[in-house]
């Protein structure tokens, strides 16, 4: 019994985690993005491309999720 206890305790504080994890991430990303992008992108058609991909997916996500 206290081990499920435990594993409860622990699944809560992971999803946690990782919810303020992922929150972060929704704010700090597009910061850094729009920081980033005229610095270093031009040079990097390649990296940009992957980028917009991984950016499109993200908020993909975060839509289905809301």
């Amino acid at each position: 019994m206290h081990q499920r206890q435990n594993f409860f305790i622990l699944h809560v504080y992971v999803v946690s985690v990782g919810f303020l994890m992922k929150t972060m991430i929704f704010h700090f990303v597009p910061f850094v993005f729009r920081r980033s992008q005229s610095v270093y992108l031009h040079s990097h058609p390649l990296l940009q491309q992957h980028l917009f991909i991984h950016f499109q997916l993200l908020s993909f996500q975060s839509r289905k999720l809301k």
